[in-house]
């Protein structure tokens, strides 16, 4: 049978033998080495392709395009074998197996559920580091608060802790027992010391019940 022959063939493959018949020849004759496919085998593994070689072709020259065959036929596992010459016959045939189409569809399955496993764990693994993100964003948030809250709560203890009372306190309270008058400005005359010294000494003063609370422009009460 002649690959002319095959072409009228109904398998769904007889387009795909004409072109690679063609293929074949076109390939070899690209060398110099001129060939004819005259038949074709067509099994359920493989297609072998027969050809008649032109006379006085060497055969080493014929296995030497063992590649080139190959990557014209586009072959599966990028090889092709040829048999040089077929047992009892004047042909040399080449044998191009063919692709296994169930077995290629369950790979692709199999990658496709790797692809679809491994992107739901990045997508998992995405969600549970912005979990874990928010955790200690919401955690460093507390702590914020903690730290702020006793902050608070130590400058009111400061607030509500007695005064340090001045070096020059005594003295100072001496001198308003003595005048019957307390106010920041005499204390500062007096002892010759700044403003903000004396207003501190009036408080302290204030605060050990020694004189009355501020009463505008008055000078305070004393109370000892």
């Amino acid at each position: 049978m002649n690959a002319n022959n095959m072409i009228e063939n109904t398998d769904p493959t007889s387009e795909y033998i004409k072109k690679n018949s063609e293929m074949i020849e076109r390939t070899f004759d690209a060398f110099g080495i001129k060939t004819r496919v005259a038949e074709v085998t067509n099994d359920k593994d493989s297609i072998c392709f027969s050809l008649e070689i032109a006379m006085g072709t060497k055969l080493d020259d014929v296995v030497a395009l063992n590649k080139d065959i190959a990557i014209a036929l586009a072959a599966p596992e990028g090889k092709v074998e040829i048999i040089a010459p077929e047992p009892g016959r004047a042909l040399v045939g080449i044998i191009v197996k063919k692709r296994k189409e169930s077995l290629l569809s369950e790979k692709k399955g199999k990658y496709k559920l790797i692809y679809i496993d491994r992107e739901e764990h990045v997508k998992n693994s995405l969600i549970q580091q912005i979990r874990n993100d928010l955790a200690i964003v919401m955690s460093s948030i507390a702590m914020l608060a903690w730290k702020f809250a006793q902050k608070i709560r130590t400058e009111d203890n400061l607030d509500s802790r007695p005064y340090a009372k001045d070096e020059l306190f005594k003295e100072a309270v001496e001198l308003v027992r003595q005048d019957r008058k307390a106010s920041a400005s005499i204390i500062q005359q007096r002892l010759s010391i700044g403003y903000a010294r004396a207003a501190r000494i009036i408080d302290q003063m204030e605060y050990e019940g020694i004189i009355g609370k501020a009463q505008g422009s008055k000078p305070r009460e004393v109370l000892i």
